[in-house]
């Protein structure tokens, strides 16, 4: 009774505290207002589950037929790992227990990528300030629709966690193997843990039994092994037909809704409002982007490993790049992805402003990303606005990183230079 006292006083014993706290809490309940009214793609996890715990197919794709997810369930075994507690609920059950969980995984992510930068004790009014920091417009896509990506930035945090402040390897390896159920955007992040762990032998481990406790019952005959080769049927046909209409990269977005319509008809503004991305893009169109893409992707984990050896950075600094690279650079993405970059952010606002002007920033970051949100539900009725909406969303923040990042590197040649010219000759 006496810790839960000590609580209470630490909460609400100042009138920054008591701000910081209904601050928080107006923030918790207005995303969970906003994602309860929506069931996302929450829908499709709900479907494969339920058919998974009914011992039938989740793979089959003849039984999404007539549905919204007429090309089948196309998430690794991983997912089905993470999201069967919630979908062994009813189904309003599953996406409210599914909201708290993305709300969870955020709050506790922010703490701990708090705790890797600044080094510092975590006080509620500076966690307030971080929480508002990172909410930009993706974490509300997330936590709206039910998305993984939340989670899987979670399982790539509570490794580095793990990680730095226990020196474990064992258990970010499960993680890592976990985090791969979005492979193409967190498989940079998963190579420089096993770079960085104290012991490469146990993390390994740790990354095999991520990588097979997930599939284990398609293994040992709950399910048979044949269910697997219809996943990767159905990954073959997602990767044609729902990424020409779908890829929402800002690469791909500049190639499918300006380049191909200037080039095609003179005009990207011809039909442009009137035709959907997928009528005008073709699998041949699509294909050069594709390995243009891939390509791209290879020479950017090539620089980046090359960038790793060659300076001796921390390994969370590298984590949040290699995150920030599967967005940008990934060969797939959607505007949710993009949550992958707020350890990055948080990085180049630490390397600029201290812990005194955060609350300040806090006050404008709410403002500009209350503003950007408004693209989202624009892009519903424009969808040639998804250039904007989603990749030019990742674009804006990546941006934001390196302006930052470019401040604080000025900041820090003046203060050379002045400190050079005051230095008077022997």
């Amino acid at each position: 009774m006496q810790y839960v006292t000590t609580i209470i006083k630490r909460v609400w014993g100042t009138p920054l505290n008591r701000l910081s706290f209904l601050t928080l809490t107006g923030l918790l309940f207005s995303l969970c207002a906003v994602s309860f009214r929506l069931p996302g793609d929450f829908e499709i996890f709900v479907r494969a589950c339920t058919l998974f715990l009914h011992r039938q197919n989740p793979y089959d794709l003849t039984t999404y037929q007539g549905t919204p997810f007429f090309l089948g369930f196309t998430y690794p075994p991983t997912a089905l790992f993470l999201t069967l507690w919630a979908c062994c609920l009813s189904t309003p059950a599953a996406y409210w227990a599914w909201t708290v969980a993305s709300l969870l995984a955020f709050s506790v992510l922010v703490y701990m990528w708090g705790d890797l930068i600044w080094q510092r004790p975590m006080t509620l009014p500076f966690y307030t300030t971080l929480f508002i920091l990172s909410l930009i417009p993706p974490v509300i896509w997330n936590i709206a629709f039910h998305q993984l990506t939340l989670v899987t930035l979670l399982l790539a945090t509570a490794g580095l966690w793990f990680m730095v402040k226990k020196e474990f390897s064992f258990i970010p390896g499960i993680f890592a193997g976990l985090m791969l159920v979005k492979p193409h955007l967190t498989i940079l992040c998963a190579a420089i843990l096993f770079i960085r762990s104290p012991s490469m032998k146990l993390f390994a481990c740790g990354f095999l039994v991520g990588l097979l406790l997930p599939i284990a019952p398609f293994l040992v005959g709950y399910r048979p092994s044949s269910d697997l080769a219809d996943f990767a049927r159905i990954l073959s046909n997602h990767g044609s037909r729902l990424y020409m209409r779908d890829d929402q990269n800002i690469i791909s977005n500049f190639y499918r809704n300006i380049f191909l319509p200037f080039r095609d008809s003179g005009s990207m503004l011809k039909d442009s409002f009137s035709k959907p991305c997928s009528v005008l893009v073709s699998k041949e169109k699509i294909r050069p982007l594709i390995e243009l893409k891939v390509i791209f992707y290879i020479l950017t984990a090539a620089g980046y490993f090359k960038f790793a050896q060659k300076h001796e950075k921390s390994l969370p600094f590298l984590t949040a790049i290699a995150l920030a690279i599967g967005v940008l650079g990934g060969p797939y993405s959607h505007l949710y992805d993009a949550v992958l970059l707020i350890p990055l952010l948080l990085y180049a606002m630490a390397s600029v402003f201290d812990v005194k002007h955060l609350n300040s920033l806090a006050c404008y970051s709410l403002i500009l990303n209350s503003f950007l949100s408004i693209w989202i539900p624009l892009g519903f009725q424009i969808e040639r606005l998804y250039w904007v909406r989603t990749g030019g969303t990742a674009m804006f923040y990546w941006l934001l990183c390196l302006l930052l990042f470019a401040q604080n590197t000025t900041t820090q040649n003046d203060s050379i230079d002045k400190s050079l010219k005051e230095v008077t000759p022997c």
